[in-house]
């Protein structure tokens, strides 16, 4: 089976070009020819998306839109593994290249703002049905900016979006909570299905160990991820008084991450920071970096503020060792187990009481055994497995559909 796996960067900027760094080799290694389409080269200061250098690559802003389709199309791909694009016009021009299944990893084409979050009275999941009634709450429920010209280009966006949906062979989710999302927006539920649980990591690599670990004394937190008011970061750091007070011990916070939330967080940071709580600024990390942090954190903290379709740093940490305090939203308690490998504050609303109580319940916990790589390696197995399987059934429908 020829498989294109398309999505909107060529360049490494969060969740979903980990995934594609697994799956594409994951699906080489069952046998199928894998190629990769992206609409963009950017942001120009990422790394690349790491793919095998047997991997055939197209990238419509580098070799030009119609260009890349032609030839994504003369490589005559059984079927387009999609994992999110930023325009419909080219989402609707790849439909036409072959049967698609589409990977959702967020809220694509079930709200405007793409965040599916309320912000006022306070910040808490929104459970609408995309559509006209959304216009009228935008902007007393504060579900985005303020620009009424963004507001009319995002809600055109997404319910073209929603309007492509069904002309995809299937829509792929990595949580329970995403599949119900989109049956909810009228997909049929034998049209949407809910992956086996996919561990990130590298089945074949040791747990990295680190020479020089923290001072006992220390509480190491970590946080990572992408800087957006929503990944909570600015809470977390608010938190960081109470756990110090309640713990007694020197608490010391390290980002790896950045983004447009950056410089709100440093402010927050050297407003709380006195003496013994610390916020260290990392910035992107490589693999070995985060292996290492991971080594010597007590708890990871997760403090999203919107719904997480899934969660996939958590799962890391969890796989590590680590655990992980987080707000009961969205997809968490999928994979979170409340006083077993971490702890869950109270998500409506969200507040850094609440996450701090969390955080302190996870340091009691302790860490725990890493996950053997022999059950990373089965889980991944698993899912690659289920995600082969959907792609050769939207295949082999479309050419009975032809024949």
């Amino acid at each position: 089976m020829r498989i294109a796996c398309v999505t909107w960067s060529r360049r490494h900027v969060g969740g979903i070009e980990s995934y594609v760094e697994f799956v594409v080799p994951a699906l080489q290694a069952l046998g199928h020819e894998v190629a990769f389409w992206s609409e963009r080269d950017s942001p120009s200061d990422r790394r690349e998306v790491q793919l095998p250098d047997t991997v055939r690559t197209w990238c419509a802003e580098r070799d030009g839109l119609d260009s890349s389709l032609t030839a994504l199309k003369n490589w005559s791909p059984s079927v387009l593994f999609v994992h999110g694009l930023t325009e419909p016009g080219i989402e609707r021009r790849l439909l036409d290249v072959a049967p698609a299944v589409l990977l959702a990893h967020s809220y694509y084409g079930t709200c405007i703002s793409g965040s599916k979050t309320r912000r006022l009275p306070w910040v808490q999941p929104c459970t609408r049905v995309l559509g006209p009634g959304c216009l009228a709450h935008f902007y007393p429920r504060r579900c985005g900016g303020l620009s009424p010209v963004t507001l009319a280009r995002d809600y055109r966006r997404q319910t073209d979006r929603l309007s492509l949906l069904p002309q995809y062979a299937a829509v792929l989710t990595l949580s329970a909570h995403m599949r119900s999302e989109y049956i909810h927006h009228g997909l049929a539920a034998q049209r949407v299905w809910h992956l086996p649980r996919f561990l990130p990591g590298d089945a074949n690599r040791a747990p990295v160990t680190v020479a020089n670990p923290p001072s006992a004394t220390d509480v190491m937190l970590l946080f990572m991820g992408r800087l957006d008011p929503l990944k909570g970061c600015a809470v977390a750091i608010e938190a960081l008084r109470e756990v110090h007070a309640s713990l007694r011990r020197p608490v010391h916070l390290f980002v790896a991450g950045d983004g447009p939330d950056r410089e709100h967080c440093a402010r927050v940071a050297s407003s709380v920071c006195r003496g013994a709580t610390r916020v260290s600024f990392e910035g992107w990390i490589d693999r070995l970096t985060r292996a290492e942090l991971l080594s010597a954190a007590d708890v990871l903290v997760f403090p999203s503020l919107w719904p997480e379709p899934y969660g996939l740093s958590g799962l890391e940490a969890l796989a590590s060792g680590v655990p992980v305090a987080a707000f009961d939203s969205g997809g968490i308690r999928e994979w979170l187990r409340d006083g077993i490998d971490g702890a869950v504050a109270p998500a409506d609303p969200p507040a850094a009481a609440g996450l701090a109580a969390a955080i302190v319940r996870c340091v009691e916990l302790g860490r725990h055994e890493p996950w053997p790589v022999d059950l990373i390696g089965d889980h991944q197995r698993r899912h690659v497995r289920a995600v082969a399987s959907h792609l050769a059934h939207a295949a082999a429908s479309s050419t009975a559909g032809v024949a």
